[in-house]
């Protein structure tokens, strides 16, 4: 699991660089009789950003790492495996 902490320190970086430009920058562009509308859109737009960049994280995780797969996928059982064991034991 560690592998996963680089990309989470890349993303904090990215994600403090860029937050407080990108809400200047949208509290500045509107009229101050929407600036409640442009905060609450900005808010908005960074939590999705989070549950997707968890998201992200979580299905990079998943395909990168085989003790998370099911065990189906790992080994899976060749079809009718109860019915050809049954023919063998007799």
């Amino acid at each position: 699991m560690l592998h996963v902490v680089p990309g989470v320190v890349v993303l904090a970086l990215g994600l403090a660089i860029t937050d407080a430009p990108l809400t200047a920058t949208a509290m500045n562009s509107a009229p101050a009789r929407h600036s409640g509308i442009a905060a609450g859109l900005g808010t908005a737009v960074l939590a999705a950003g989070a549950v997707c960049a968890a998201g992200g994280l979580l299905a990079a995780l998943t395909v990168t790492d085989p003790r998370w797969y099911p065990a189906q996928l790992v080994h899976p059982r060749p079809p009718n495996a109860s019915i050809t064991a049954s023919r063998h034991r007799h």
